[in-house]
């Protein structure tokens, strides 16, 4: 419990420090620092994950070009695999980095874009808080590939925000490389032509429609047979069809899904139009978990946008928090992190200890 509870406190103390201007600018040797912070404490856990294994595996025979290509499944029979992790595999083994330093990296990058996004928003102390309990973070050991496609994902989210498409593309496809269901995502980038700002009044309600249509899901009212029979059509026989089984669900924490739905009522209050792109996002990511319920591994596309959702409520926060009515939703959320979500992490995590051991395979 004290590792957990010293990692939290720092990290608090690294994200204020962070904010701070020198000369007029802000430290970002400090946001580096705290990067580096988080990575390494990563790397440290990373024993812990129940698909660590397999990931080593695959670094340690991914010493040919044919194994960028093709990986060895648990039948030990050739399958076609997203090439990226492979292939930065493959290089590392040429220049003798262990699989610690592929790790490192990993989380070198994974972290980097998500503290990126965090000092985005006006609110990053709690934006921390909500990243460093979340499942982005604790999945980072286990759902590597995706967790990388994701992080392509922010940067962009971040392309469209701009208004280059183009870009958005290259970093989709870039994602696609480490996972496939990133592809899905590419129609978000035409989300920049349809006026989504002029129109705020009638996307909101269009949010608040899809996502109350989401919830009769979630309890059954309303069938997802036929979304079912649609991806198991797509996916057919490809190892990909093995994310539509219970098997391979990653989960999501009832309070976590609960408080997204909560929260969407204050998405939907918002009056800020430079928010619509986020908040089309964020009812995405409550859609896909209300789905999730009946079609479990559903949870995989939520991630996509409950990964930075918790960092977007934390801007919606900082704009409401002197708002007669939405101060207390506001309150009550600061509250819900400070005094329950981070306790309740580092309980939780207290037998996660760390293993130095790991920072013995840096070389081969």
């Amino acid at each position: 419990m004290f590792f957990w509870t010293l990692f939290y406190i720092t990290a608090l103390l690294l994200t204020i420090l962070g904010q701070k201007k020198v000369s007029g600018k802000s430290c970002k040797w400090i946001r580096i620092i705290l990067v580096v912070f988080i990575a390494f404490v990563s790397l440290l856990q990373s024993n812990n994950g129940s698909d660590i294994e397999g990931y080593r595996r695959r670094f340690e025979v991914s010493t040919s070009v044919s194994s960028i290509v093709f990986s060895l499944s648990v039948s030990e029979t050739k399958e076609l695999v997203e090439i990226g992790y492979n292939l930065v595999a493959f290089i590392l083994n040429k220049i003798h980095i262990g699989f610690s330093g592929m790790l490192l990296l990993t989380y070198l990058f994974l972290n980097g874009v998500f503290v990126h996004f965090i000092y985005k928003f006006k609110f990053p102390i709690l934006g921390i808080l909500a990243f460093l309990v979340s499942i982005t973070f604790f999945q980072q050991i286990n759902l590597q590939r995706q967790m990388i496609a994701i992080a392509f994902f922010f940067l962009g989210i971040e392309q469209i925000e701009k208004e280059r498409l183009v870009r958005f593309i290259i970093l989709i496809l870039l994602g696609v490389l480490f996972h496939f269901s990133v592809f899905f995502l590419l129609p978000i980038c035409f989300l920049r032509y349809l006026k989504i700002e002029e129109n705020f009044k009638i996307m909101k309600l269009l949010c608040g429609v899809i996502w109350f249509l989401s919830i009769f899901v979630s309890l059954g009212v309303i069938s997802a047979g036929g979304l079912l029979s649609g991806l198991s059509g797509i996916l057919g026989d490809t190892q990909y069809s093995e994310y539509l089984s219970v098997e391979n669900d990653v989960g999501m924490d009832t309070d976590v899904s609960i408080l997204f739905q909560l929260l969407m009522l204050l998405v939907l209050l918002s009056d800020n139009k430079q928010n619509c792109l986020y908040l089309i996002l964020y009812t995405l990511g409550c859609v896909f978990a209300n789905i999730s319920t009946a079609i479990p591994n559903m949870v995989r596309f939520a991630l996509y946008f409950t990964a930075f959702s918790p960092l977007f409520v934390a801007q919606l926060v900082s704009e409401n928090i002197n708002r007669k009515y939405l101060s207390i939703v506001s309150y009550a959320y600061c509250a819900y992190y400070f005094l329950y979500r981070v306790p309740v992490s580092i309980s939780s995590h207290s037998i996660m200890l760390p293993d130095y051991s790991v920072l013995n395979g840096f070389f081969q």
